[in-house]
């Protein structure tokens, strides 16, 4: 029987030119599916990112400037069983929380 999830994706490996700032080079998302179990919401929602315009332009930008796409990835953070409710009523969050490389080589320092 499917089941509502949603997952927190982090995804790494980009490098996206930012006007007048460091590029970004990751972000988090939220995402919500319908799966059997949570193996198969973590595919379902990898996939249906790596459909999505927005993450292919950033792959895009990417190989343009380093020559390759193969750094880009795609992991669940979290993915966690939700109810009807949640799932009909509360807002999905549908934006992408991007770091830099500035940001990346902060937290590998502490």
């Amino acid at each position: 029987m499917l089941q509502r999830f949603q997952l927190i994706i982090h995804a790494s490996g980009f490098h996206v030119p930012e006007k007048g700032q460091d590029p970004i080079i990751g972000f988090l998302t939220v995402k919500r599916v319908m799966a059997h179990d949570e193996e198969e919401a973590g595919n379902v929602a990898k996939e249906e990112m790596m459909n999505d315009p927005k993450i292919l332009g950033m792959m895009e930008q990417t190989r343009e400037h380093t020559g390759t796409d193969a750094t880009c990835k795609l992991e669940v953070g979290e993915c966690f069983r939700i109810g009807w409710l949640r799932w009909t009523l509360s807002p999905l969050p549908t934006r992408l929380l991007v770091y830099s490389a500035e940001k990346d080589a902060d937290q590998e320092a502490k």
